[in-house]
């Protein structure tokens, strides 16, 4: 048996995993939270600006915010000098931080006011 075997591969593997894993919680947390707001925007879908400004902006943000940090967590791991490895990876995990946290304040904000009608 070998001791100075390494496993690195298994370990950064687990690791895109729990990055993979996060990004689906990030996601499922505020749908479960505003499961009400969620059944009254559907019930009420319009193509109306309004509808689109005021009613689901925050959870598109929160959507694209998710959707562009996928890259960022599917390249832990993987070396540098791949092709798959993103080439703006920092700009890439700081927009999707940015999206995700400005449409979690939108659909805070946005749930307050309907909570009021």
């Amino acid at each position: 048996m070998q001791s100075g075997v390494s496993t690195g591969y298994a370990g950064k593997r687990g690791e895109r995993f729990l990055a993979i894993l996060g990004l689906v919680v990030a996601g499922a947390v505020p749908a479960y939270l505003y499961r009400s707001l969620l059944a009254d925007l559907s019930e009420g879908f319009s193509f109306d600006f309004g509808y689109f400004a005021f009613g689901i902006s925050g959870f598109a943000l929160i959507a694209l915010g998710l959707l562009i940090a996928l890259p960022v967590a599917l390249s832990i791991g993987r070396d540098p000098e791949s092709r798959l490895y993103p080439r703006s990876r920092s700009a890439l995990a700081g927009w999707g931080t940015s999206l995700y946290l400005l449409g979690m304040v939108l659909v805070i904000q946005i749930g307050a006011i309907a909570e009021t009608f």
